[in-house]
């Protein structure tokens, strides 16, 4: 939070590198957590390989071999079991996730206010109450952000792999064909990334902006009754609410 008053720059490797240290206090839940992924990920991909190793063995062999349907079971059998450890790898990684994301954010909120308390008198003169504390909320929500939804983006990105190589696999021909958008899908996502950066740091700037004269006018609000200036104040919570508003629609 240091320099607080500057625009919120960008997040880079470090700040990444930064969070990730919090994460790696809790290995063990972490560990946890990734194992019931790769459960998830590796039964996830088998539904689709058991029923077409069903079809092929038993309902429709080819080769004018007769159907066996008798042994049919041993196919509902196997995949009742996979999708018992598609449940049961899902539980796991949410369950230890979610203890790491509650212990996470409680070290990242006392670590912030052990930073707050070390600062110089001249800090708190320079920057406005709301506007700290915007800023320490919203580097808190950004981690809780990420925890909740980076890591069920990562499983996801590790399953379209998994059955990326799946699909090549079986059939070369069909994969080349089904992923040929994918470069066009990497270019829309880079350019899309480009624009948006800047309007969400625009974003958190304004919000930052809002949260500050808010909490000015509240705490000052006797002063500005006593030299009658609320239409001054309005104009400058109107002012910084537009901003906000502009910045959210552009």
């Amino acid at each position: 939070v240091d320099g607080i008053r500057d625009q919120p720059r960008s997040r880079g490797l470090g700040d990444v590198y930064k969070r990730q240290a919090y994460v790696w206090r809790y290995k063990l839940l972490t560990f946890i957590s990734l194992g019931g992924m790769a459960i998830y990920i590796l039964t996830t991909v088998g539904q689709p390989l058991i029923i077409a190793w069903g079809i092929d063995s038993y309902i429709a062999p080819g080769d004018g071999v007769p159907s066996n349907w008798g042994s049919i079971h041993l196919v509902g059998r196997l995949f009742a079991a996979n999708a018992l450890g598609t449940v049961v790898g899902q539980f796991i990684q949410l369950r230890a996730m979610a203890r790491v994301r509650v212990n996470v954010l409680y070290d990242l909120r006392v670590d912030m206010f052990d930073h707050l308390q070390r600062q110089s008198i001249t800090f708190f003169d320079r920057n406005e109450v709301g506007r700290i504390m915007s800023r320490v909320q919203n580097d808190t929500l950004s981690l809780q952000e990420f925890l909740d939804v980076g890591v069920v983006t990562i499983a996801d990105v590790f399953m379209l792999l998994f059955i990326a190589v799946t699909l090549f696999v079986l059939d070369p021909i069909l994969a080349m064909v089904t992923f040929a958008v994918t470069p066009i899908l990497l270019i829309s996502l880079i350019v899309w990334q480009r624009i948006a950066k800047p309007t969400f740091i625009r974003i958190r700037s304004a919000i930052s902006a809002v949260n500050g004269n808010l909490q000015e006018s509240i705490t000052g609000v006797r002063v500005t009754q006593s030299m009658n200036r609320q239409s001054v104040n309005l104009g400058t919570v109107s002012y910084t609410h537009l901003t906000l508003t502009t910045s959210e629609l552009v």
